[in-house]
């Protein structure tokens, strides 16, 4: 595991995708697909982007919205 400290803008990106995915309502615009799953894709694009820009896993990653600073193992 290693320390990561994301850069702020990165972080608040971060947290608003995150606070989408649970405010988001889950309005089905075709089969199986709802705008809901939409919020999490785009969430989780994003991560896996900052994973591979700041060098860690981010399918270890347990981010907070209080700090930008996290431990996820390397990638």
């Amino acid at each position: 595991m290693k320390t990561i400290t994301l850069r702020r803008e990165d972080h608040e990106k971060l947290v608003k995708l995150w606070e989408a995915t649970i405010t988001t309502p889950v309005i089905y615009t075709s089969p199986g697909r709802s705008w809901a799953d939409s919020a999490v894709d785009e969430m989780r694009a994003f991560m896996d982007e900052l994973g591979k820009r700041y060098g860690y896993n981010p399918q270890t990653a347990r981010i907070s919205r209080d700090t930008s600073t996290f431990e996820a193992e390397d990638s």
